[in-house]
């Protein structure tokens, strides 16, 4: 009786105080604008396309912990012959954790201004954005199984919920050559209106029921070693409320043509292999939750990865180490003749 309740509170009542954490996805690359708003438009194409699928903890019982995810992005044209363009994201949303059937949709809109600090096809650019979107969350009270009684439980309870999210960002891009090296960083505000988020009508005007601000901060590059062998770190750190969270790896990469090649002849094919080990923070409990092996094809403008998401927690002794596959497809788009008409981004892969 004690530990089913115990899964219950364990389950939903960090949405009912307010420190729920948001989807999470272990590729970073397919996930720029999840995290920060001011990398929409950030790609060397007119529009990009994402698509990702995450499913978790599936030896955990009878469990089912699945994120979908995709978004669309377009690039306006160098507005008034200048060095600056805007770019516009749509992102969509499911997410499914638990018995309860917990779960998260939500449609966001994003849009950037971006700039080359020194001129049309610049080594420095800037980027700032906001995005506003709308959230729905559920769960299945059905299903719940318990004898006692709890405040949480009790009959003025609701089984759903929807708020208004705002969300900006900044972002900085610097080629240090001719599209052989470059970086990237970035942070980024989530929450910033504190939404409130509570399931129980008799406190949802309490003071403590807001969402708690999220606070990212990204980074990563793209280096050349030797020729056709490159190097792709990233890291990513959130901080929301009582929970840290920070996740740092890298790919390492082989192209059939040498970076800032400029022979057409062949088709430019890049294979990586890589590795990210993801740690966390909460008040006086620290550790290193999973190590994230990811393999990912690049073909012209068509990107695939698979990762796989190993528990090495506490947890590991219920998921027996594992954590859950994850997949992405990213496609870019181009639909205008003349490069000169958008602004050219570093060519990160």
């Amino acid at each position: 009786m004690r530990i089913l309740l115990l899964i219950f509170v364990v389950t939903l009542l960090p949405i009912v105080n307010a420190s729920s954490q948001d989807i999470h996805l272990s590729h970073l690359h397919a996930g720029p604008i999840l995290y920060n708003p001011a990398m929409t438009g950030l790609y060397n194409a007119d529009v990009r396309f994402i698509a990702n699928y995450r499913s978790q903890w599936q030896n955990v019982g009878d469990t089912n912990y699945g994120t979908c995810y995709g978004s669309a992005e377009i690039k306006t044209r160098r507005l008034f012959r200048t060095s600056s363009a805007m770019g516009f994201g749509l992102e969509v949303f499911s997410d499914g954790a638990g018995d309860l059937n917990f779960s998260q949709r939500g449609v966001q809109l994003s849009m950037s201004g971006i700039m080359m600090l020194d001129g049309y096809r610049g080594k420095k650019l800037f980027s700032g954005a906001i995005k506003a979107g709308y959230i729905h969350q559920s769960y299945d009270p059905t299903k719940i199984v318990a004898f006692d009684e709890e405040v949480a439980l009790n009959k003025d309870g609701m089984s759903n919920l929807g708020y208004f999210d705002l969300s900006a960002g900044l972002a900085w891009m610097h080629q240090l050559d001719d599209e052989k090296n470059s970086y990237y960083l970035g942070v980024s505000a989530s929450h910033i209106n504190r939404p409130e988020v509570s399931y129980n009508l008799a406190e949802s005007k309490a003071v403590g029921n807001e969402l708690y601000r999220r606070i990212v901060v990204h980074g990563g590059g793209d280096f050349v070693i030797k020729n056709k062998i490159g190097m792709q770190p990233s890291f990513i750190f959130m901080d929301q409320g009582p929970n840290r969270e920070m996740t740092a790896g890298t790919f390492f990469s082989y192209n059939n043509r040498a970076k800032g090649s400029r022979k057409k002849k062949d088709a430019d094919i890049s294979i990586f292999l890589g590795a990210w080990v993801r740690g966390y923070l909460e008040r006086d409990v620290r550790g290193i939750d999973a190590v994230i092996f990811s393999a990912k094809t690049q073909f012209s403008n068509t990107t695939i990865t698979f990762s796989y998401d190993m528990n090495i927690s506490s947890l590991a002794v219920a998921s027996i180490g594992r954590g859950g596959p994850e997949i992405s497809f990213i496609q870019m788009l181009n639909f205008r003749k003349s490069p000169n008409q958008r602004i050219m981004c570093p060519a990160f892969y």
